[in-house]
């Protein structure tokens, strides 16, 4: 999702950094900005992977939750979870 959103900004001639963090800084401050040099229909593509991509996190995170409460409640994953660089 990262790749594509960067890709459909390389297209028009904008290069964003790599990274997670400096591609969501970047949007947050480009979206933002009217003089951008942007079709209102890129725009909205922008926007939109922006909220798939919000939705996924949103997913992972939810799982990740699951996972951990699914480990806790199980004593044998319990145990292996006390094994440094293993997690739920």
């Amino acid at each position: 999702m990262i790749n594509q959103l960067r890709a459909v900004l390389l297209e028009r001639g904008i290069a964003v950094p790599q990274g997670r963090c400096k591609l969501e800084a970047y949007l947050g401050i480009f979206m933002a900005d009217e003089h951008v040099a942007l079709s209102p229909r890129i725009r909205t593509l922008v926007e939109d992977l922006r909220a798939e991509w919000s939705e996924l996190d949103r997913r992972i995170s939810d799982y990740e939750t699951e996972f951990a409460m699914r480990a806790r409640a199980d004593e044998t994953t319990s145990l292996l979870t006390t094994i440094p660089g293993i997690g739920p």
